[in-house]
């Protein structure tokens, strides 16, 4: 019979129970702080890709439930943590925050899973005996509510009303996996209430910056939390008066993108790469050059969930494109010069039919070679109809 009983060899690494220290040069996230303090849920889903900012909100937001005379405690999720492994991750990480805890709890003391969920049940009534309030972070727990983890699960589903939860993830928790968390009220904060905004930008620059860097800044970033944070380290590598930025600087930003990127399915991501030579994304468009009937889903999801594209119109749908993805993914594709010409021309054939012809004509002329060119000027009926 397998040995199911936790063992010490088996523990995880100390750094997953462990807070993150604080970024010193960061700004006070104050305004989200506020927003989950009237709140009043006891659970708030974060949810955006890496480089926004999930971490440092998490930490500023243990510290100041520990700055209230509070206890703040952090785990790290492991999707391929054994079932009864979770818990001793569990009570670690309250010890850690609180001192002594659980001290009847030890290793290797839960031979099977009817066990476990008695003590399960027995944690829980612990924490709710502890006369200050607790803050818990469950950092990377895309897993939570979806995984067989069912003590991970009956353990953050019975958590007491004297503890309040994040949840950080990558990816919005489908429905069923909050009803298998028995959740009704929380809040859910993405990518759009994690964008910097332009007085949290202007303190985390050094002196009185100038307005229109600041804007400059933004414009760049979209409000991306680490490649706003990385322009802000390279400052002196960007000439905002002339659009400039040095190659070095250029490398560094592209290199953050492309994380981010690899980040998406495969069906995103495609998305995002047929559609970079248009400057105003509408659905007719997209569907045209990705031939994808369902494009408009997933534009309005990326939209909605991260800060790749930003509804400009609601009715009807109008997207563009962050600068900083647009130039990565037009970068790798121009080395690929059949993809790059194939691509080329579905956009332009795209705009010209379900589009503005203008803004076919823009683009042609901005991106097209001469030859195309000459070949549609010469064309009677597409002229007419341009000037029509």
């Amino acid at each position: 019979m397998e040995d199911t009983r936790v063992t010490p060899r088996n523990l995880d690494p100390q750094h997953r129970i462990t807070p993150p220290r604080m970024v010193p040069d960061f700004a006070p996230r104050r305004a989200l702080l506020d927003r989950l303090e009237s709140s009043g849920n006891q659970m708030t889903y974060v949810v955006a890709p890496p480089g926004f900012g999930k971490t440092v909100l998490a930490s500023q937001w243990l510290r100041e439930g520990v700055d209230r005379e509070g206890v703040g405690v952090w785990i790290e999720i492991d999707p391929f943590e054994p079932d009864l492994q979770f818990l001793s991750t569990a009570v670690q990480a309250f010890r850690v925050g609180m001192g002594s805890f659980a001290e009847w709890f030890a290793e290797g003391l839960i031979p099977n899973i009817e066990s476990a969920i008695e003590v399960v049940d027995r944690i829980v009534e612990e924490i709710s005996r502890f006369k200050r309030p607790i803050r818990l972070v469950l950092d990377s727990a895309d897993s939570i509510g979806v995984s067989k983890n069912a003590i991970a699960h009956r353990f953050i589903a019975k958590l007491p009303k004297n503890i309040s939860i994040m949840v950080l993830r990558e990816r919005s928790p489908i429905a069923s996996s909050l009803g298998n968390l028995g959740l009704t009220d929380f809040t859910v904060l993405t990518t759009e209430d994690l964008r910097l905004n332009k007085g949290e930008v202007i303190e985390m620059m050094p002196g009185n910056p100038d307005e229109s860097q600041v804007d400059r800044i933004l414009e760049l970033s979209g409000g991306w939390p680490a490649a706003t944070r990385l322009i802000l380290e390279n400052l002196s590598k960007f000439d905002f008066t002339s659009d400039g930025i040095q190659h070095s600087a250029i490398i560094s930003l592209s290199s953050v993108t492309r994380q981010v990127l690899a980040r998406l399915d495969e069906r995103e991501l495609q998305t995002l790469r047929s559609l970079v030579f248009v400057d105003r994304i509408s659905n007719p468009v997209a569907i045209a050059i990705t031939g994808d009937e369902l494009v408009p889903m997933i534009l309005a999801k990326l939209s909605a969930e991260s800060f790749f594209l930003t509804r400009v119109i609601s009715t009807p749908s109008l997207y563009e494109m962050n600068v900083l993805i647009r130039d990565v993914l037009r970068d790798d594709l121009a080395l690929e010069l059949d993809a790059y010409t194939d691509l080329h021309k579905r956009t332009f054939e795209a705009l010209f039919s379900h589009g503005s012809k203008d803004q076919a004509f823009t683009f042609l002329a901005k991106t097209g070679n001469p030859e195309r060119i000459r070949a549609l000027v010469s064309d009677t009926e597409v002229m007419t109809e341009v000037i029509q």
